[in-house]
């Protein structure tokens, strides 16, 4: 498709969107030169996006500019072919499902692009807004984790349709992945066993075994917990890589569960204690009810750059700032690191030897005063939510009348608002009463 094509086939899209009424889903109108939104077109001949493999697809991406006024003048920001799939565990069985999909050139191969203005890569997610009905959580923490310096998925806002059916608002993101402008970390090839070439660079994550991506790794010989491989892939990584990971993570455990632990030669030679209390900070601020033990990452480099163990990047908190119903989340006060699950605990027991660590106490406590003067201030926080309010503009209305679901409880929702600005105004006021409460022990 050419550009000119690329913009006649949206023309068809909204035709058929306002006019299909034998359509059992709701038809929603997109007028995308009013949209505050970039808009995605996705058509996949036809076929279902499965779990798995990635099936062939065509992608075009109109990024909307304020004061355009006509369709040819918007930007053609994507026109190519992609596969894709579903992504994630539960998430797959929403009506509205997240995806995650590659750019390929016309021959199947993986074409590294700039989307939206995000860096070069061809491995990208979908994200689909579902029971987070303030659409805002996972784009707030991560944009606060790069505003402290440390990366996360960065992300722009869309409105999706899938086979000239108007699915919603999504958004782009990065997949975390090693790569210059993501995990930042030293490439691992097969050929590279011996020497510094087998010390890294290694991403490991916590999570259920045997879900998604992790079908591969290894549990802790202290307590047990799983450590998935995440790069390199399970499939790619070789003995002597294998080796070398699960020794170097059983030394450091070794050391954490001494009565040493904090002492000289202790944690703090191992780990980058700074990257552990932002990664704490985050996750307490949102009480995320999966921290620490699901979708939990940590990566080191080779020795000869850093041999230290590094925490994040963070990921998924669409349960997070009060949005779950189960292991007391939706409370604003007491520590989530310290809370007491009944029946599992995902959670490395280091965790929590560091948190009672009086040294790596009072750290904490230095960087979040820093940061609550700074992007993690109430004004800051609440700008940054009128911010990103204001760009969904309309499209909020779209995404409600394509599903209806303001005012009925999603799992694991706390509570339920027959309103978008009812979400808004819960959202903000958790956060105010959370940050309230951890300055009442932090300070």
């Amino acid at each position: 498709m050419n550009s000119n094509i690329l913009t006649s086939f949206f023309f068809i899209i909204i035709l058929i969107s306002c006019n299909n009424v034998e359509d059992e889903s709701v038809s929603i109108d997109v007028d995308f030169n009013q949209s505050n939104l970039p808009i995605i077109m996705i058509d996949t001949y036809g076929d279902e996006i499965p779990d798995e493999p990635r099936i062939d697809a065509y992608m075009g991406i109109i990024d909307n500019k304020s004061g355009v006024n006509s369709v040819e003048d918007n930007f053609n920001n994507y026109d190519g072919k992609i596969t894709i799939e579903k992504r994630g565990n539960s998430s797959q069985e929403q009506e509205k499902p997240p995806y995650r999909f590659e750019t390929v050139n016309s021959q199947g191969e993986n074409n590294n692009v700039e989307l939206l203005g995000l860096p070069v890569e061809n491995d990208w997610i979908l994200y689909a807004p579902w029971s987070d009905k303030s659409l805002l959580r996972n784009v707030l923490i991560y944009n606060l984790s790069n505003d402290m310096g440390r990366y996360a998925p960065r992300s722009r806002y869309v409105e999706l349709y899938l086979n000239n059916e108007y699915r919603g608002i999504y958004v782009l993101m990065e997949k975390i992945k090693r790569d210059k402008n993501r995990v930042a970390i030293s490439s691992l090839n097969q050929d590279e066993n011996f020497g510094d070439d087998v010390t890294g660079g290694y991403i490991l994550k916590f999570d259920w075994e045997e879900t998604g991506d992790n079908n591969g790794g290894f549990n802790s010989l202290i307590d047990g917990m799983r450590y998935n491989y995440h790069y390199p892939k399970a499939d790619e990584i070789t003995s002597q890589q294998e080796n070398y990971i699960q020794t170097y993570i059983n030394d450091f455990e070794i050391v954490m569960n001494s009565n040493e632990y904090n002492s000289e030669g202790g944690y703090s030679d191992l780990i980058d204690v700074n990257s552990f209390i932002d990664f704490i900070i985050l996750q307490e601020i949102s009480r995320n009810v999966d921290a620490y033990g699901l979708s939990t990452y940590i990566y080191k480099d080779k020795e000869s750059v850093n041999n230290k163990l590094i925490a994040g990047p963070i990921w998924d908190f669409n349960h997070g700032f009060g949005n779950c119903d189960y292991y007391n989340a939706w409370e604003t006060d007491s520590w989530n690191i310290s809370y007491l699950y009944d029946d599992m605990d995902q959670r490395a027991f280091w965790w929590l030897k560091l948190w009672n660590d009086e040294s790596f106490n009072i750290k904490l406590k230095n960087r979040y005063k820093e940061l609550r003067m700074s992007v993690l201030s109430t004004n800051n926080i609440h700008s940054k939510i009128d911010s990103f309010v204001t760009l969904l503009g309309s499209s909020v209305d779209r995404n409600f009348e394509k599903w209806p679901i303001l005012d009925e409880y999603i799992w694991p929702n706390y509570q339920v608002f027959k309103t978008y600005q009812e979400e808004i105004s819960y959202l903000k006021k958790w956060i105010d009463n959370r940050l309230i409460w951890m300055d009442s022990q932090l300070y």
